[in-house]
């Protein structure tokens, strides 16, 4: 079976060929690193993560199209005192998918089984954007879990009201992906996630990073 878009085809050599090579690379990037991964199967998901460290324990939760390794700048020092756990999210980096509609009570299912089979306390549940909207969700349900929450320009506590610039691109190729949607605002380069970025602070996205930091309270 082949996988098809417009102008390319992608055979199953191919595909292969892309997996080995990410794998390589992350490789690369974790050498050195005071951490070890392992494979968790949570909620019916197989979960790669990166896992180092004694002391307290906390969970870092990446944003979306990123990996655990997202965190390897911090995690040395992090690990000196922490219990670290960084897994890649459900259809990122090297975890599997969830087949079917993606519900919410999935997903948070899917974070309860790692901090129970990860931390033998309370954690402190770091989260940025798409991350940072899982935890805060879990925090919501599930508070006398976690010792602590920190959200990172979180997504849906507020708006999301992008520039028209670049909500028209975006819709424009989610819509319909093609060469000529993958163009932003007719010019030649492809609409990357980068790209993205550079126009949404460009022409203003309406909304601020924001840092949050939660603790539980002790009565």
């Amino acid at each position: 079976m082949m996988s098809h878009v417009e102008g390319y085809t992608a055979t199953p050599a191919a595909i292969e060929s892309n997996r080995i090579s990410g794998e390589a690379a992350r490789k690369r990037l974790l050498t050195g690193l005071p951490i070890a991964e392992r494979r968790l199967e949570l909620a019916g998901i197989s979960t790669e993560l990166l896992e180092g460290g004694a002391g307290p324990p906390i969970v870092l939760l990446h944003g979306p199209g990123e990996h655990a390794a997202k965190w390897l700048r911090i995690l040395p020092e992090l690990v000196r005192t922490h219990h670290v756990i960084a897994p890649d999210l459900p259809g990122h980096g090297a975890s599997g998918t969830i087949e079917g509609p993606v519900h919410s009570d999935r997903v948070l299912a899917w974070l309860g089984e790692l901090i129970e089979r990860t931390c033998p306390t309370p954690p402190i549940l770091v989260g940025q954007i798409l991350g940072a909207a899982i935890a805060a969700r879990f925090a919501a349900k599930h508070g006398n879990k976690l010792r602590c929450m920190v959200l990172s320009d979180a997504l849906g506590l507020a708006p999301f009201q992008p520039a028209p610039e670049f909500g028209a691109a975006l819709a424009a190729f989610i819509t319909e992906p093609s060469p000529e949607t993958m163009t932003a605002s007719g010019s030649s380069a492809p609409l990357t996630s980068t790209r993205c970025a550079i126009i949404w602070a460009r022409a203003g996205s309406g909304c601020k990073p924001t840092i949050l930091i939660a603790r539980r309270h002790q009565s």
